[in-house]
């Protein structure tokens, strides 16, 4: 009895101390609307990746329209992205922060960060991604992308000890 008692307190312990610390990050939980929109757009980039048009043209709808920074009075047709997209090896693809908003029970608001390696390049881009999504019954349709490159962060240099010049 003593036994168990003693390791309640030392567990109690080890995580109030736990909690007092902090998490280094803080615990995601994935809502319903996260877990169908990641899979989704899952589905979505692997369709890219494997040339699959039928998923493709079940995933984005007929009108829609892709924004980018570089040319925003000029948004590319689904026809364009499409044929832009499968002209263009995806090595392999990632999603993190996905963010869902449902904007009525017919409309979400969707928002992540893309990373993509393409054919030979070096390295990936990242891209921060805005979709518009629709519902008729019970499948969705992508209808708008905002799709903004992220700009690689510059890394600090590594810190140096310098004598004090006495100017400072």
């Amino acid at each position: 009895m003593r036994k168990i008692l003693l390791l309640v307190i030392l567990a109690g312990a080890s995580l109030q101390s736990a909690v007092s610390q902090g998490s280094p990050t803080p615990i995601q939980t994935t809502t319903r609307l996260v877990a169908i929109f990641a899979d989704l757009n899952y589905e979505l980039f692997q369709s890219i990746q494997k040339h699959d048009a039928a998923t493709f043209d079940r995933l984005v709808g007929q009108d829609f329209e892709l924004r980018t920074p570089s040319e925003p009075d000029n948004p590319k047709s689904r026809e364009d992205w499409q044929q832009l997209e499968f002209g263009r090896p995806l090595q392999s693809f990632g999603i993190s922060q996905m963010a869902v908003r449902g904007l009525r029970d017919d409309v979400a608001s969707v928002s992540f960060v893309l990373e993509e390696k393409r054919g030979t390049a070096i390295g990936s881009q990242k891209s921060f991604v805005v979709q518009a999504w629709t519902r008729e019954g019970e499948s969705w349709t992508c209808q708008e992308a905002y799709v903004s490159p992220i700009a690689p962060s510059a890394k600090p240099g590594p810190m140096r000890d310098r004598r004090p010049s006495g100017k400072d």
